[in-house]
């Protein structure tokens, strides 16, 4: 697991340790991995949202994640929450990452290179093209938006 900025992690699914979760101060986990089902304690102990990804298989069109972006924002809530997010998937390289990178793109004005460097600067990314064309195709709906 690896903090990629304050209150938001990426991690693989050796991150969903209920010891270590806590010991991290995670409050909220995003899974990003159809294949990854979480024990209920971790459904009971956490704050918990699930997008059924399928590897290598990456959903077109960004938008059906607004409500998943909402949950990243609502979840770190104000600079005085000390709520922390995990976004998750099997690996920690490319689902869960792709959703951040999302995040970065329409809640902090950050072009999708830009986003992937300050990530990858921090955590190995292997982002496939198909998730690329999909960041860049949602980055260019959210510059639409902010005109």
């Amino acid at each position: 697991m690896t903090q990629i900025i304050e209150k938001i992690y990426i991690g693989g699914s050796e991150s969903l340790n209920i010891k270590f979760l806590k010991e991290n101060g995670i409050t909220h986990i995003l899974n990003c991995a159809e294949e990854i089902d979480v024990i209920k304690e971790i459904e009971q102990d956490f704050t918990y949202q699930k997008i059924p990804i399928l590897h290598k298989i990456f959903p077109r069109g960004y938008h059906s994640f607004e409500s998943h972006l909402e949950f990243i924002t609502q979840a770190i809530g104000s600079e005085e929450s000390k709520n922390k997010i995990l976004v998750n998937c099997a690996n920690g390289q490319s689902r869960s990452v792709g959703v951040v990178v999302a995040y970065f793109i329409k809640n902090r004005c950050i072009e999708m290179d830009g986003a992937v460097k300050e990530i990858a600067a921090k955590r190995f990314v292997m982002l496939g093209m198909d998730v690329k064309i999909q960041l860049q195709n949602y980055a260019a709906s959210q510059s639409v938006k902010n005109i």
